[in-house]
C-alpha cells in the first residue's frame, strides 16, 4: 500500500488495473488488487472448532496427566509430543468397524477405536442400555486404552462412543427386522458386509449388502502360486498358477465359509510386494504356507542327532534332495542357540551351512527349517479371522514394523520370519492369537510388542534377535494390560537390553524361564506392584 501524490490536486477511486484507489485519512493511496478468499466450508469451520477444542483440552491437563502422556508415548514410540498427541486425539473422531452376521446365527461385533478412548455404550430398540463401560482410560490413574472388541446377539439401535475429553462421537443404527442403516459414514466401501477402518459405506440395509455378496466360497479348495512361472494362470494347479501373492488373495470369495489353502512356491529374488488382507469376511479357515511343485512342506523342526563344523544331523529325518536349498535354520535351545545360518545343501537327513557354526551343535540342539518363500515387503491388515501363515519370510526396511497384527481371535503365525524392520518386529494389538511356534523375529528397538488388552500365545519356540548388536531395546514387550501365555517350550531371546518387559497390569506366563543370551536383563516386570506371573 502506497501514497500517491498528484500534482493536478485530482483524486481516483476505484479499480484501475491491478491496482485499487482509496482515500484514506485524507490521503489517496493505491493497494494491490487481490481476489477474495472463498467462504470457509462447514468442514473447515468444523475442523477449526475441533482444533480449538484439541487446544483447550490439552491445557486443561494436569501434570499427573500430563506424565501418563509422556510415558505412553515412550513406550509405544510414537514421534509426537503430549501436547500435539492431546491435542489430536480431540480433533480425531472414533473408528467403528461393525459386522453382522446371519448364519448360522444372528450375532454382531463390534471394534471401536479412539486415541483416548474413555467410555462406550451400546442400546438396544427400546433404546434401553445393555451394555455401558467407563473408566476405560483415565490419565489419572496412569493407564491409556484406544480400542475395544465386543460380541452380542441383541438388537441395537444406538452405540455412543465418549473420548477422554467427554466428546461423544458416532452413532449406529440398527433396526428391530435385522437391516441395518448408518445414521452417519461407517467403513464398508466394497460393499461386502465388513466394515473396516479403510472403507465408507452409507445406507445399506442388510438385503442389499447380503445381495452384493456376488462371490462366496462354496466348496474346499487350494490356489497355487508360483512366481517363476513362465505364465499367469488362474491358480487352479501348479500347471496354471499365479504369479503374485496379492493375485491369490485377490481371489478369495468376499465371504468365506469353507477350508481354503494359498500354496506359495519360492521365486527366485522373492516376491516383491506387500501382503494386505483387507477385504474378506472369513467363517471358514484359510491358511498360506510354503510349498514346492512336489507338494512338500518347505519348513520343518527338530532336534539334532548331531552335527559338525557346517552342518547338522537329525537321523530321524527323510527329506527329499536339495529340499530346503537356499533357505534358514536357527537354533532356539540346546547347545549352539541363538545361531541362524543360510542352508547350502539338504540330504536325508543332512543340513549342510554355508558357514561355520559358532557352536556345534549336538543331540540336545532343537532347530527350525524356515525361509524359502521370500516376501520383500510388509503384512497388513491381519485383522482376519482363522488365518495360518506357515513358512513365509517377510523382508522390508521401510516400514516401522514388519508385520501387524490387530483385531483377531484365532490366528496362528508358524515357521514365519519377519526380518530388518526399520525399528520394530512385529506388533500385536488387541489380539487373541492361538499357540504359534518357530517364528524367526528381527528388532532394533522392539521384536515383539503386545498390547491393548491382548491374549497371545506368540512367539514360542522362536529366536528373537536384536540386530544392532549393542544391546539395546526390547525383545518382547508386553503392556497395558496385556496378557502373554509362553511355555517351557522356550524362546530364544538373544542380544537385548531387556529379554522381555512385562509392564504395569501385564501378565506374563513362564517369562523367567526363557532362553536368554546375551541380554542386559532376562525378564523384566515393571516393579513390585506388577502383575508379572513368573
Amino acid at each position: 500500500m502506497v501514497k500517491v501524490k498528484n500534482r493536478y490536486g485530482d483524486r481516483y477511486t476505484g479499480r484501475m488495473g491491478l491496482g485499487i484507489y482509496q482515500g484514506r485519512y485524507g490521503q489517496q493511496i493505491r493497494r494491490r488488487y487481490t481476489e477474495k478468499r472463498k467462504p470457509r466450508s462447514e468442514l473447515q469451520k468444523e475442523t477449526e472448532q475441533r482444533f480449538r477444542e484439541g487446544v483447550r483440552f490439552a491445557k486443561s491437563l494436569t501434570s499427573q496427566e500430563i506424565a501418563t502422556l509422556k510415558d505412553y508415548i515412550q513406550q509405544v514410540g510414537l514421534r509426537t509430543t503430549w501436547y500435539n498427541f492431546a491435542k489430536k486425539a480431540v480433533m480425531q473422531r472414533a473408528e467403528i468397524s461393525y459386522t453382522v452376521y446371519e448364519s448360522p446365527e444372528f450375532y454382531w461385533e463390534l471394534s471401536v477405536y479412539h486415541p483416548l478412548l474413555a467410555k462406550i455404550e451400546i442400546y438396544n430398540a427400546e433404546d434401553e442400555l445393555i451394555y455401558g463401560e467407563d473408566g476405560i482410560t483415565d490419565l489419572k490413574q496412569g493407564y491409556i486404552e484406544n480400542r475395544r472388541h465386543l460380541m452380542g446377539r441383541q438388537s441395537i439401535r444406538r452405540i455412543l462412543i465418549y473420548s477422554y475429553s467427554g466428546k461423544i462421537y458416532e452413532e449406529i443404527v440398527m433396526v428391530e427386522d435385522m437391516s441395518v442403516y448408518m445414521r452417519k459414514d461407517v467403513y464398508d466401501v466394497n460393499d461386502n458386509g465388513i466394515v473396516d477402518n479403510s472403507e465408507k459405506l452409507e445406507g445399506k440395509t442388510l438385503a442389499e449388502i447380503r445381495a452384493d455378496l456376488a462371490t462366496v466360497a462354496t466348496e474346499d479348495k487350494i490356489i497355487y502360486v508360483d512366481g517363476d512361472a513362465t505364465e499367469a494362470g488362474d491358480g487352479s494347479s501348479w500347471d496354471s498358477p499365479f504369479l503374485n501373492v496379492m493375485d491369490a488373495i485377490n481371489a478369495l470369495p468376499a465371504m468365506n465359509t469353507k477350508n481354503i489353502e494359498i500354496w506359495v512356491a519360492p521365486k527366485t529374488g522373492g516376491y516383491n510386494e506387500n501382503i494386505d488382507l483387507a477385504g474378506h469376511l472369513n467363517l471358514g479357515t484359510i491358511t498360506i504356507k510354503a510349498m514346492n511343485r512336489n507338494n512338500e512342506e518347505l519348513y520343518d523342526n527338530g532336534t539334532a542327532t548331531g552335527g559338525g563344523s557346517n552342518y547338522l544331523d537329525d537321523t530321524t529325518k527323510n527329506w527329499s534332495a536339495d529340499r530346503f536349498n537356499g533357505g534358514k535354520i536357527f537354533i532356539y535351545d540346546g547347545t549352539g542357540a541363538g545361531q541362524i545360518r543360510d542352508i547350502e545343501d539338504t540330504t536325508g537327513t543332512r543340513i549342510t551351512v554355508s558357514s561355520n557354526w559358532d557352536t556345534i551343535p549336538d543331540n540336545t540342539s532343537k532347530y527350525v527349517i524356515l525361509g524359502l518363500v521370500k516376501i520383500n515387503g510388509t503384512i497388513t491388515n491381519m485383522n482376519l479371522e482363522n488365518l495360518s501363515l506357515y513358512g513365509l519370510w517377510f523382508s522390508q526396511n521401510s516400514e516401522l514394523y514388519t508385520a501387524w497384527v490387530e483385531g483377531v481371535r484365532s490366528q496362528t503365525l508358524n515357521y514365519c520370519g519377519f526380518v530388518n524392520p526399520t525399528y520394530r518386529g512385529i506388533a500385536i494389538v488387541g489380539s487373541m492369537l492361538t499357540a504359534s511356534y518357530y517364528n524367526y523375529i528381527e528388532g532394533k528397538d522392539v521384536g515383539v510388542i503386545i498390547q491393548n488388552m491382548c491374549t497371545s500365545a506368540f512367539p514360542r519356540a522362536s529366536l528373537i534377535l536384536q540386530t544392532n548388536n549393542d544391546k539395546s531395546g526390547i525383545g518382547v514387550q508386553c503392556q497395558y494390560r496385556a496378557f502373554l501365555t509362553l511355555t517351557t517350550n522356550k524362546n530364544c531371546i538373544k542380544g537385548w537390553d531387556k529379554g522381555i518387559l512385562a509392564q504395569k497390569f501385564a501378565d506374563v506366563y513362564n517369562g523367567s524361564v526363557q532362553n536368554y543370551i546375551n541380554c542386559t536383563t532376562n525378564y523384566a516386570p515393571s516393579g513390585s506392584d506388577d502383575s508379572a506371573i513368573t
